[in-house]
């Protein structure tokens, strides 16, 4: 019974949604193994596609990724999804292009798929994946700037992963045009990162977007009280974890697993960390993160700044250790890609001293 009212209330979300604002985006209809659209086998043009600047959306929903506090490598991937090229194609339905029969077929395709009345459904665009050929609907041409957005970043979707289920696409759709509307709905803009590094397989996305957004809320404090996105080191990962690697001794091991398994030991107490940072401060999307990236990924180091093969270490005298670990701040610069987030780490005179790993 719990899976059928789960169920029942996910369609139903749908469904609002589908009154309320662009109705379940492009749309889509499941064949076989793969989604597949009308396109493929009931629509034909011969006219020239349509250029960037005929296409109304475009340059709106260019310029929100262009915003989007996330690696450039995803920007680059989400704007070769969406923006025309000789190999990715939009063509215009012009009045009397489609027949009725046609679109009568692609609405009761979807209210099938959707289970959903078919007088609910309104379809703004399809696409063909394999093709890479988007075809707008004459209803797309009658939507707000910002739902045209999200329609064109729903098509442009199945171009980056044609496995996705329609589900997935919907959610990042709704995320994302959440944010356009109000650049201050962090969260819908952490829901969006999230679920786009799952498809991605990009396990630091949420993380790096969740810091950046703390440091603009000023969650995190900034090393200092400066302008710059400066933060301490142990605000990131908590004391326990600071002590465990740096005061500790490596040279020890005669084994390289030797040491990764007390690294690893060593991470545990950032999970502890984590936990009662998000208990005490809500608000912050980073905590949040860095609970996922742990019990996903599981393994933060503490690299020394000229050798990354050694850890960093302190070595000093004792008496001055608890303030020099306090004093270490980090410079946050959202990183270009890979699926690593590096942070220089600094000491009180501004020196480089280590790097953290995550």
């Amino acid at each position: 019974m719990k899976y059928v009212i789960v169920f029942s209330v996910f369609f139903l979300a749908i469904n609002a949604y589908a009154v309320r604002e662009v109705q379940n985006g492009g749309g889509g209809v499941r064949m076989g193994q793969t989604m597949e659209t009308f396109f493929t086998a009931n629509l034909r043009f011969d006219e020239d596609p349509e250029v960037p600047e005929k296409i109304p959306g475009l340059m709106r929903l260019i310029d929100e990724i262009e915003s989007m506090p996330i690696k450039s490598s995803v920007k680059g991937i989400l704007m070769a999804a969406v923006y025309p090229t000789m190999d990715r194609k939009y063509y215009r339905v012009k009045k009397g292009d489609i027949s009725e029969k046609t679109r009568t077929g692609i609405r009761d395709q979807y209210a099938h798929m959707l289970k959903i009345p078919k007088n609910n459904v309104v379809v703004f665009a399809v696409s063909g994946p394999t093709s890479k050929i988007t075809v707008l609907m004459e209803e797309f041409y009658t939507l707000k700037e910002s739902e045209q957005a999200a329609i064109l970043l729903h098509e442009g979707l199945w171009m980056i992963s044609p496995g996705m289920t329609y589900e997935q696409v919907m959610n990042l759709e709704i995320d994302g045009q959440a944010y356009f509307q109000e650049h201050s709905n962090y969260a819908a803009l952490y829901r969006f990162v999230t679920n786009l590094g799952d498809i991605l397989s990009d396990r630091t996305l949420s993380l790096v977007t969740s810091l950046a957004i703390d440091l603009k809320s000023q969650i995190l404090p900034r090393e200092n009280g400066s302008t710059w996105n400066t933060t301490k080191l142990v605000d990131l990962v908590g004391e326990r974890y600071l002590d465990c690697m740096i005061l500790h001794e490596f040279s020890n091991y005669k084994s390289n697993v030797a040491k990764i398994d007390y690294v690893r030991s060593c991470n545990n107490a950032i999970n502890y960390y984590a936990v009662m940072k998000a208990t005490k401060i809500p608000r912050s999307y980073y905590y949040q993160a860095l609970l996922v990236y742990m019990g996903r990924a599981g393994h933060v180091s503490l690299l020394n700044a000229f050798d990354e093969s050694t850890y960093m270490e302190y070595g000093g005298k004792s008496a001055g250790y608890t303030e020099y670990r306090n004093s270490l701040y980090v410079n946050f610069e959202e990183p270009v890609a890979g699926n690593h987030m590096y942070l220089t780490i600094y000491d009180i005179s501004h020196q480089a001293v280590g790097r953290i790993r995550f």
